[in-house]
């Protein structure tokens, strides 16, 4: 591997940080409706059929579009919200578009900017979900009938912060509901029978429908802080109820405090029929009417048509559109291409609606490697293709042997974002050229029309609004396309 190569990788390695984050920080207790409904929950018919609930998810970066989690990422974490609604008879579908916002008063936000970063953003009749970097400190919060915050950093592959935040949107309080914000209390002693206003559940469930989250399948909880299970799935912390009966709390529960590893995460069965009687009877506008679209088969293969994998190609090309097999019920596939044969960051990717795409900006002699991961708005569960890969080879273009272009090249590159570059070339003959900065995808960020002279031309491109990423520099004449790879800081 080129040492040009190890230092494009370099800039691209993620920075790790160790930022300590909050695990939830959704500041409302029983919301009205739910109190209402604990009242007399037997008034709620429930569902006799899966309900379908639209989401528009939001992925929120910084001022300079930086910092946007992956698509790849927001879609594994929303299969595993789905996993964990699957026994609720609750269904999530993605609502239209991903919605990419760039701010960094959202990207890293207190209560204030979040809320307004909702009240400027939502749209109607959804729920409504963000993806930043920053939630107000915590993993994610929930606001009743705006949407929900998540942090980027805790929506890994198994992990249950989407599904709580979630639970409390569809009105769901903590399993320790009422002990939120007591952090200095000694569990070596019995608890009191009343935190604040509030009556203190007991562990043999006799208070259970006016004291704590008043679900009585959902036991006795008093932690508020995360904590780690025994090998039964219990807390590892002993407390004591009011009478002075010791217990541990559960750690299945997805509204509990526990860690993701403590065992297989659920609701409850009182949690369920609340979460179902919420949508049907308080926010009916959340519930979609239309026929949810067939699930993308789970034993789908892609399979690749050009190139065939392992396919040299005869001749050298600046652009490939690469093709293959369309799979049943997909609507979108999210497609990554590299010169090696890793995808912890990708040099080339797209998102396409159909089953073919051209990429930009090829080397000669090179071996390329892609993969493909199919989706729809109902089916986010699949996983990338094994790769595939196709060798390039040395003859030139045509278009390249009729260049009047010479020399091309840019400086500095790599370059710091915010700054210019100057595009030095030769030309044979005054020609009318289009300059254009490309990502790798082919997206057209940057345009001008330029008139070269014969001789040397220097050429001063601003960067204003590039943000840091490899794109390409092009050079279109009459007769005349020249590519050059620019690497922003």
């Amino acid at each position: 591997m080129s040492k040009s190569l190890l230092s494009l990788m370099a800039l691209f390695l993620p920075l790790l940080t160790s930022a300590q984050m909050a695990p939830c920080g959704t500041q409302e207790g029983r919301v009205k409706w739910l109190q209402d409904y604990q009242e007399n929950p037997g008034a709620y018919p429930k569902s006799n059929a899966t309900i379908y609930v639209p989401m528009k998810i939001h992925i929120v970066g910084n001022d300079e579009g930086a910092g946007h989690t992956s698509l790849n990422r927001t879609l594994n974490a929303f299969c595993q919200l789905n996993e964990h609604f699957k026994d609720a008879d609750i269904q999530f579908f993605i609502s239209g578009e991903i919605n990419y916002i760039n701010n960094t008063l959202y990207y890293a936000h207190n209560y204030n900017n979040g809320y307004a970063m909702m009240e400027e953003h939502n749209v109607n009749n959804v729920f409504n979900c963000y993806i930043v970097s920053d939630p107000a400190g915590n993993c994610g919060y929930s606001v009743y009938g705006l949407g929900v915050a998540l942090s980027r950093s805790c929506i890994n592959t198994g992990s249950s912060t989407w599904a709580h935040e979630a639970g409390h949107y569809l009105s769901l309080p903590h399993t320790f509901s009422g002990w939120e914000g007591y952090d200095d209390f000694d569990y070596t002693q019995a608890a009191p029978n009343f935190i604040g206003n509030r009556m203190v559940e007991r562990a043999d469930s006799s208070n259970c429908e006016n004291a704590g989250d008043r679900f009585c399948d959902t036991p006795a909880d008093y932690l508020n802080y995360r904590w780690n299970c025994n090998s039964a799935g219990f807390s590892t912390i002993t407390e004591t109820d009011p009478n002075g009966i010791q217990f541990h709390s559960d750690g299945s529960l997805i509204m509990s405090y526990s860690t993701d590893n403590c065992t297989e995460m659920r609701f409850s069965e009182e949690q369920i029929d609340a979460m179902q009687a919420n949508l049907m009877f308080d926010r009916p506008y959340l519930i979609s009417s239309a026929q949810p679209m067939d699930a993308i088969p789970e034993d789908a293969m892609i399979e690749y048509v050009y190139p065939q994998d392992g396919q040299v190609l005869t001749d050298t090309i600046s652009s490939i559109t690469l093709e293959w097999a369309p799979i049943p019920n997909a609507q979108y596939y999210i497609v990554n291409m590299n010169p090696f044969p890793f995808f912890s960051f990708t040099i080339y990717d797209a998102i396409v609606a159909t089953n073919s795409v051209t990429f930009h900006g090829l080397e000669a002699n090179q071996d390329y490697y892609w993969q493909i991961r199919p989706y729809s708005s109902y089916s986010t569960c699949m996983r990338f293709s094994q790769k595939g890969t196709f060798t390039t080879g040395e003859t030139i273009t045509a278009t390249e042997e009729l260049s009047t272009l010479e020399n091309l090249n840019i400086y500095p590159n790599p370059v710091k974002g915010n700054h210019s570059v100057t595009v030095v070339f030769s030309a044979k003959q005054r020609e009318h050229l289009q300059v254009r900065i490309l990502s790798m995808t082919g997206q057209q960020l940057q345009s001008i029309s330029y008139e070269a002279n014969q001789g040397d031309n220097n050429l001063q491109l601003s960067l204003n609004t590039i943000s840091s990423g490899l794109y390409m520099v092009e050079l279109i004449g009459v007769n005349d396309r020249i590519v050059r790879k620019l690497m922003v800081k």
